[in-house]
This record gives C-alpha cells, structure tokens and sequence, in this order.
C-alpha cells in the first residue's frame, strides 16, 4: 500500500489536466476541421482513434511525472528505509526504482499507442511528432539532458505540452492547416509554463538548497514572479487577438469567466505557497475546458 501510495504521489494527477487538454483539443479542432466523424456519422474507427490518443497523451504526462521525481529524489527523501540498490550507475531505493520504471513504462506504452496510429493512418508527420515528444518529456529531467536544470524547462514545456501536443493529437485525423492548429492551441498553452513556474516559485528555498537551477533561480525569484504573470496575461490577450483576427469564434471570450480565478490564484504565491500549484492547475483546467467548449 505504501508502494502504490508513493507512485500515486509521484504522478501528481492534478497536472495530468495539462495533457488532457492539450490532446482533447487537438481531436476538438480535428472534429471543427472536419476530419473527424465526417458527415456527423460517429465510426467506430474514429471512436477508438479518440480515446488511444486521449490514452497517450495521458501517458506521456505521467511518464513525465514519474521520471521527474526518480531523477529528482523527491520520493527517496520521504523514504525511512536507507537500504539503496545500485541503478543506472548510482545507489537508490527500491521504491525509487519502481517509480522509474514505471515512468518508462508510461512512455513505453504511449509508443505503442503511437505506432498503431501511425501505421494504421500512414501518417509520417505524426511518426515525427511523437518522437520528439517522447524524447522531450524523458529530457525533462532525464539525464543526460535535464533540460530543467537549464532554466529551460518552462520554455520546453510550453512547446511539447503545448502546441506540439495539439498539432500531435490533431495529426491522428488531419494533416492540412496545421498553422491554425498551433495559432488555435497558444491561449491555454501560456498557462503551461506558467504552471511549472509556480512550482518554481513555492519551492524556490529548496531548489536553490539543492542546486536546482531551474528559471527561477538562474534569474531570480522576483523574475519567475513576472514571467508567472506574464504568462497568464498572454493567456487572455491571445484570445483577443485571435478573436480580431477570425482564428477563434466570438465565443471563446467566455474564458474570461475565469480571470478572477486567475488574480485570486496570482495573490496566493504571496500567501498561500502550498495552494499557489493547484490553484494553477485548476485555472489550466477551467480555461481549458470553457476555451473547449467555445471551439465546438
């Protein structure tokens, strides 16, 4: 029971809301598109497309999840047992291990996902993506890359969880207008970042303490506060923009339901470090899930 509990704490489901939305709205602008459940009629080839894909970007967010807190130890410090074993060249603890291994277990099965797709639509561009995905969401903090740890990882973040991801679930059924799929995925994918930064920003003592030289603390705590609140302004201001512009239906202003949400959660970095993440994640969430709806 202790095992299952720390892999569910390393999955930290509440961040799993990023690559759900990320792929359903890839699906979402395939089915405005018109490449998915042509002429209203739902297949049963479409149907199983839908939910392997929902299946693999899941997966690849948790593999993320999972391999981040292996490489980071944040579960060998919870651990009283100090009975290591020695692993990939270094000495970790049985649950550790596990934690690893089910990470690349994630990976391993959100491949095989992609490859079905790949072979069965014949779609190269989508080969691509998903190799690049793979590799991106193991680099994280997966050494020898550990793109994170130079101060890279919320640039990185927005472009594999973000746009990619989009571009990647809509390749499963489409393969034309792919610059409006990446215009279409950049409101919420601002808010990516801006989810991994306030993770920077509540453990900034403990990243400086363990030479985790994450944005934040390669440029500073008052830095990664502005880049926070940038983001979630370039959230709202992109939808606009994009509104102007015709890229998004007059119906997606409704995302600014959630701004209050958005300036409640930027005040509780100052008071509430501990609900500062969630609260982010939920703000993803809600803006996503409106900004969903409004596409259909």
């Amino acid at each position: 029971m202790k095992l299952i509990k720390d892999i569910y704490r390393a999955l930290r489901l509440f961040s799993l809301s990023i690559a759900f939305v990320s792929t359903a709205c890839g699906i979402v602008i395939a089915y405005k598109f018109g490449h998915l459940f042509k002429d209203g009629v739902i297949d049963l080839i479409s149907s199983i497309a839908v939910i392997f894909t929902l299946k693999a970007g899941l997966l690849i967010q948790a593999g993320v999840n999972l391999v981040n807190d292996y490489f980071e130890g944040k579960t060998d410090k919870l651990i009283d047992d100090d009975k290591k074993y020695p692993f990939l060249g270094v000495e970790r603890t049985k649950t550790e291990i596990i934690i690893f291994l089910v990470g690349m277990a994630c990976f391993g099965v959100a491949a095989l996902i992609g490859l079905l797709l790949v072979v069965y639509f014949k779609n190269i561009t989508l080969l691509i993506i998903g190799t690049i995905g793979l590799i991106g969401g193991y680099a994280y903090t997966g050494y020898p890359f550990n793109y994170k740890n130079k101060g890279l990882g919320a640039l990185f973040s927005f472009i594999l969880m973000g746009p990619l991801m989009v571009v990647g679930s809509y390749c499963v059924f489409g393969n034309t207008r792919l610059m409006d799929v990446v215009l279409i995925s950049l409101p919420f994918s601002f808010l990516i970042p801006a989810l991994l930064i306030s993770n920077e920003i509540r453990d900034y003592e403990k990243d400086v303490e363990n030479g985790i030289k994450t944005f934040s603390v390669r440029f500073g705590l008052k830095n990664g506060k502005r880049a926070y609140l940038i983001l979630v302004i370039l959230s709202y201001a992109s939808i606009i923009i994009l509104t102007l512009f015709k890229s998004l239906p007059s119906s997606s202003l409704l995302t600014f339901l959630t701004v209050f949400k958005a300036y409640k959660t930027y005040k509780l970095q100052y008071t509430n470090k501990r609900a500062f993440v969630p609260n982010t994640a939920y703000l993803h969430l809600m803006f996503g899930i409106i900004y969903l709806i409004s596409l259909l």
